[in-house]
Formats: C-alpha cells, structure tokens, sequence
C-alpha cells in the first residue's frame, strides 16, 4: 500500500499533519516555462518543451533516446512491449514492490515470478534471481528501492549470461547511482517517475530510457500510438499511419515544461534531498547504537538520492504504534508495500519462486520518514521518535 492508500485509511488524522510525508517540490522556475508553452499554444505532445525534455533526458543519460511518457507505467509498458512478451513467458521482480511493476508487464500475458529480497537494501537479492530463472525467463525487472541501487553488476551478469532482457524499475532511481552509473542506464530499458512524490517531478509523469539502439525506431511508434507519426514530423514519410501496437503514452508540452523547469534545477534539488537524508541518518544513528531501530544505510557500491528514508521498528506492532505516535503529534510517517505475491491479482496471475522470508518479515517492520525539497523539521521528527522510545 502506498502513501496515497494509506492517506485514504487515515482520514482526518492526515488533516492534523503539520510536517506532511511528502510535499511536491516547487522551485519556482517552473511556471515561466509553462506559461510560455501556454503561449505556444502547443499542449500536447511534441511541443517544443516535450522536445527539450528529450533532449535533456537523452544528454543526461548518455542513451540512444530518452522519452518522456506520461507516467512510469506507460514506460514499463512500453518496454513490456518491445520485448514482445507473451503467455507462457515469465519475468522475475521482487515481491516488494508496487503492483505497476508487475501489473505492467503481466497485461502481456507473462507471468510474475515474484522473489526475495535482501534485507539490508530492500532490493531484490541476486541469489533469489539466479534461482528463479527458467527456460520461461524473459525478462528480470528490478526495483531501486527508495532511491538505493541494485546489486546491478551481479543482475546484469545474469541477464546477459542467458540472453535475457534487464528491465530497471527505477522509479525512485532519479539521481541514483551505481558504480557511478546512473540507475537506469545498466540495463536494456531504464523506467523512471517523475510523480509529484519523487525526487523531480511534473505532478505525473515518467520516461523510458532506452539503452539498446536496436528498440529506438519501434519504441517511437509504440509512443505515438502505434503510428510512425514522429517520422512524419521529421519529413522521414509522406504520411503518416498504424505500424504495430501502441497506445497514447507521450507526455504533454505543459506538463513537460513545468518538467523542465525541475529537471533544469536537478543538481540543487538532489542536493537539497540528499542534506535531508544525511540529517535523518546521523540524528537516528544514536537510536540505532541502542538497537531500537535500524537505519537505513548508505549504499555499498553507489549513491543514493534522498528519496527515501526509512527506518525499521521491532515488529510490526512497535512499527505502528510508532506511526500512531508520531500521527498524535502531527507528523505523516507511513509503511509501505504490501507483499505483491499476497494481493488477489498476484494469486492469481503470479507465482512465487523460493521463501520470501524477508520480504513479509522487513515489510512488517519498515516505516518511511516525511523527507521531501526544503523540509526543516527533521531535528523535531527525530525528537518524537526518540520520545517514543523513551516512554517505552
């Protein structure tokens, strides 16, 4: 369950939050640029700022082609579809996560082989991948768990030691490195968010970063509905028309350009995250040594980009009445996934390979931290929660 469900459950107690789980990132840049797109009077895609975020994404990732979608879906989408999976495929993804990972490539018809994760990162652990796959195995989809790379040298062997498609779920990845390489550019395809609780976003959004070039010409027709419409506007064809599957995946000039006014700013924006995350991390660590609560750590091989800071509870009762603690006091702090394999469509269209010991046993625990762009009050969150244990 995310944040959003989990705003719904709590009612008006979501109303006394005085220190939100989120707040959308402005800088202030950003409605120039879109009262200028406005001036354009192009509002739809392939306006000049839907052109100028592919262009920066594109530059910034060092891709063939980077596209901005409306959504991270439409990106895993995307990418479901290029690799033509089918029924009877499978594609390996951890259990935590967010039913759009598998949602996304299941609507193809391939199953979800949902695995273990490694307790530390709450990223898939590599192991539980190897094990999983089959002569089914299409495709391995990992997540960059709030922010923290994969083990992605280890994934990436796999996948290229068995010819099988590497699908970065880097929704949260933005800014996120690997061995100094940024999430979403190891594997076949990187699929990022820019949903208005992310690092940068355009209130909903996404791109599909594509890092093959044999997938660039069809993944522009995919993008425009199954059309070779973006060859036409190159004067690459006469006309244009229906070429293969597709849907209306672009995003649009306005909220490209509200976009680009972060994306522009990203340096300071990730700057300012990443102050916030080391603020949390060095006022819990006290707590920490005293084996009250773990932390979330540093990345081992990389870098991460404030996006999440969570922290891990006893058991999920300690969990929620800290939660129930911190909401008395005006403070929004939230768990997160609930297990993909024990939700009503992961039943019935996924299996599971292995135990997934990790997965149930850190879901119960977690709980994430309000932590977004200017936020001021960590020295108070981490006073309640030291409160919390005080009184215990």
């Amino acid at each position: 369950m995310d944040v959003e469900a989990q705003g719904q459950r709590a009612g008006s107690m979501r109303q006394l939050s005085r220190i939100p789980f989120n707040r959308p990132c402005v800088i202030g840049t950003e409605s120039a640029f879109v009262s200028e797109a406005i001036d354009t009077q192009k509002l739809g895609a392939g306006g000049s700022f839907s052109k100028a975020s592919e262009a920066w994404l594109t530059e910034h990732f060092n891709a063939p082609l980077a596209l901005p979608t409306g959504s991270c879906t439409a990106a895993l989408e995307m990418a479901a579809m290029l690799l033509d999976l089918e029924p009877g495929d499978e594609f390996i993804t951890p259990s935590f996560g967010y039913p759009t990972t598998a949602s996304s490539f299941a609507r193809t018809g391939a199953t979800p082989v949902f695995v273990d994760i490694d307790p530390v990162t709450m990223n898939v652990d590599p192991d539980c991948v190897e094990a999983a796959i089959t002569p089914a195995t299409k495709a391995i989809v990992p997540i960059h768990y709030g922010g923290t790379p994969c083990d992605m040298d280890r994934l990436a062997a796999l996948a290229a030691d068995r010819n099988i498609a590497l699908v970065e779920d880097a929704a949260n990845g933005f800014g996120s490195e690997y061995r100094g390489k940024k999430c979403g550019t190891t594997g076949t395809f990187g699929c990022l968010s820019f949903h208005e609780t992310k690092v940068i976003h355009c209130g909903k959004g996404g791109a599909l970063v594509i890092n093959d070039p044999t997938y660039v010409d069809r993944a522009e027709v995919i993008l425009e509905k199954g059309t070779d419409q973006r060859r036409f506007v190159r004067n690459q064809v006469d006309k244009y028309s229906w070429r293969d599957i597709g849907s209306s995946y672009a995003l649009d000039n306005l909220r490209a350009a509200f976009l680009f006014g972060q994306l522009q700013e990203s340096d300071n924006i990730l700057a300012d995250r990443r102050d916030v995350w080391q603020s949390y991390h060095r006022l819990l660590t006290p707590l920490a040594n005293r084996e009250l609560i773990e932390l979330m750590t540093p990345p081992e091989n990389g870098r991460n980009n404030g996006q999440i800071f969570w922290i891990k509870a006893r058991d999920r009762e300690k969990r929620d009445g800290l939660i129930a603690h911190l909401a008395s006091h005006g403070i929004q702090a939230v768990f997160h996934y609930v297990p993909l394999d024990s939700s009503n469509a992961g039943e019935r269209l996924g299996r599971v390979s292995g135990a997934l010991d990790h997965t149930y046993s850190e879901a119960d625990r977690l709980l994430r931290l309000p932590i977004f762009y200017g936020l001021c009050d960590v020295e108070i969150v981490v006073g309640e929660i030291g409160k919390f244990y005080d009184r215990a």
